[in-house]
């Protein structure tokens, strides 16, 4: 019974060492769909860029080639002229978790004049700008824009931490309309890519507590060992105490009973030197007990 319990002990200490292996990557089966990692994906060839992370008016694109219903197509409106510089990462490499401030700059050329809406960005399929993989934080500006005027933002947006390191296409749009018929507009001021970078963590908060269950199970199981040896040494010290003890009590017993017999014999009537020599043997030889036969 000791030993089955000693085994159950046992097995329940090697579960617990295995249990932060079952939580490792290594173990894990990741079951959470990944809409942005394609192995397939080839070098993406880059639009050309003045140097500094800003996309000229020439090379900026309508918002119909993002293939969007025709219904909801916006163009950009004559005159305006809008530019981007990403002043948190300017060399338009960003990692994965981290947050980034783009300068966001207007300038209405035109006659009339503008009301802008709001900001917002997203992030894109390198290969298809039409697949969307996570929108961003919408700016709202509501700022009228007069003629010949201009006027700059600072957009914050966060990437999340769950994306492989490689290309992907950013796209910053922005919302605007005439102040006097109320038309609206609205064109890319960015539609490029960016590179994220993997997380750097100097601090692994899941191998910590990995190398913490692993010190803690070899703990317990060097526990148990030693629990299982000291039973082990105490059951045979205790089996041989009682052997001695066995041994003593019968060797009492039977001086009890000899003496016993003794003092149930009446020697008041033999004389001391007869009585002292009835407890030894006689001292005859062998050749002794022949010559009686």
């Amino acid at each position: 019974m000791r030993l089955l319990s000693l085994s159950c002990v046992i097995l329940l200490s090697l579960l617990i060492l295995s249990f932060p292996l079952l939580h490792t990557p290594s173990f894990l089966v990741n079951a959470q769909t990944d809409h942005h990692s394609d192995s397939d994906i080839e070098t993406v060839v880059e639009p050309e860029e003045d140097g500094h992370g800003e996309r000229p008016d020439d090379a900026e694109s309508d918002y119909e080639d993002f293939g969007e219903d025709e219904e909801d197509i916006l163009k950009k409106a004559p005159g305006i002229e809008t530019y981007m510089i990403l002043t948190s990462h300017p060399e338009m490499e960003i990692t994965a978790g981290d947050s980034a401030v783009a300068l966001i700059g207007f300038y209405n050329g035109a006659k009339e004049d503008y009301f802008i809406h709001n900001i917002f960005s997203s992030l894109r399929h390198p290969q298809d700008l039409s697949h969307i993989i996570e929108n961003f934080t919408v700016l709202s500006v509501d700022q009228l824009v007069p003629s010949a005027g201009r006027t700059a933002y600072d957009y914050e947006f966060t990437v999340g931490e769950l994306y492989l390191p490689r290309s992907y296409g950013l796209m910053i749009e922005i919302r605007y309309k005439s102040a006097e018929d109320e038309n609206e507009f609205g064109h890319a001021i960015y539609n490029n890519t960016v590179k994220l970078l993997e997380v750097v963590e100097v601090f692994d908060t899941e191998t910590f507590f990995m190398y913490v269950f692993m010190v803690t199970g070899l703990i317990i199981f060097a526990f148990i060992l030693h629990y299982a040896w000291t039973l082990t040494a105490s059951g045979r010290k205790h089996q041989a105490r009682a052997a001695k003890k066995a041994q003593q009590s019968s060797a009492q017993i039977v001086g009890q009973v000899e003496a016993e017999k003794r003092a149930d014999v009446d020697f008041s009537w033999v004389s001391p030197a007869a009585a002292q020599s009835m407890g030894k043997k006689s001292p005859r030889s062998p050749k002794s007990k022949r010559n009686i036969k």
